[in-house]
């Protein structure tokens, strides 16, 4: 990943959260040592979370113009459900380094809520069978 990138990766993931976005990935060569900080755009295939089509538009550009700015340079983002070409995916699948990804709290807390007696339980079970220190 180019230190360009890597250096904001805590303000991209800001604005993921901010824009809804489920999932920001980097590709190109800002994923590679062909990257000139120069010259080079910043590649990102992005998915957002599902949304209402009003908000789309503005959650989208929101994201381009907001990368823009703190990058000070061209972005191009993809929106992964728009590309129907197979041979795109083919050709950036080796470049693709993830960026963000939102987890879903409702799995979570599912999670949480199913494992955390049983979980307890045993715990409180080793503990019992742990000698005090004399």
């Amino acid at each position: 990943m180019a230190p360009v990138v890597a250096e904001k990766k805590a303000d991209i993931q800001k604005l993921c959260g901010r824009f809804g976005v489920e999932r920001l990935e980097l590709f190109g060569s800002a994923t590679s040592d062909r990257f000139d900080p120069s010259r080079s755009d910043v590649d990102f295939l992005v998915r957002f979370r599902p949304r209402p089509i009003e908000g789309s538009a503005d959650d989208y550009f929101g994201l381009l113009f907001s990368l823009e700015d703190l990058f000070l340079r061209h972005v191009d983002l993809v929106e992964e459900k728009a590309v129907e070409n197979p041979y795109f995916f083919q050709a950036v699948e080796p470049s693709r380094e993830m960026i963000y990804a939102a987890v879903a709290h409702e799995k979570v807390w599912d999670i949480l809520e199913n494992k955390l007696p049983t979980l307890i339980v045993e715990v409180e079970a080793e503990l019992a069978s742990v000698k005090p220190a004399s």
